[in-house]
């Protein structure tokens, strides 16, 4: 399946509690906007450690700046 989204702005919370809950292997999630690069809340990891963690998952994440 491939997933459309708006820039996440950095909620971890939008991500971990809502999109990720619906992702399956092979999924591709195309997020429209900068991805909230510098702007992390860090509710659960600091900026790089959450790109750690997406490039660790089965689904692809792309996104258009």
């Amino acid at each position: 399946m491939i997933y459309v989204t708006g820039d996440t702005h950095g909620n971890q919370y939008k991500w971990v509690e809502q999109v990720e809950k619906v992702l399956q292997p092979k999924d591709i999630v195309i997020v429209c906007g900068d991805f909230g690069v510098g702007f992390w809340d860090g509710r659960y990891w600091d900026e790089e450690m959450f790109y750690d963690f997406l490039s660790e998952q089965e689904y692809i994440v792309l996104f258009v700046d």
